[in-house]
């Protein structure tokens, strides 16, 4: 199964694990040519997507509302196409 099955292209933060002294992200993207994910150690990478102001702000607002103690709660920032 691929990496983004829902996400064409952008930024996806999800809650991937609780408990009383952690929570865990997973943060994906992809710009149509590279997609990764990255989880545990610190890890970077530089990715250029064209993005609407509009789909910033509905990315944070997402952000938000996320709930940190439920598994599987998702925000994405879809990159403009």
């Amino acid at each position: 199964m691929p990496i983004f099955s829902n996400l064409k292209g952008g930024i996806q933060v999800e809650v991937i694990w609780v408990d009383q002294d952690v929570i865990e992200y997973q943060f994906r993207c992809s710009n149509g040519r590279f997609s990764g994910q990255a989880l545990g150690e610190v890890e970077s990478v530089a990715l250029r997507i064209p993005i609407e102001a509009a789909g910033v702000d509905l990315f944070v607002a997402q952000v938000k509302r996320m709930h940190a103690d439920q598994i599987g709660t998702i925000a994405c920032l879809d990159m403009a196409g």
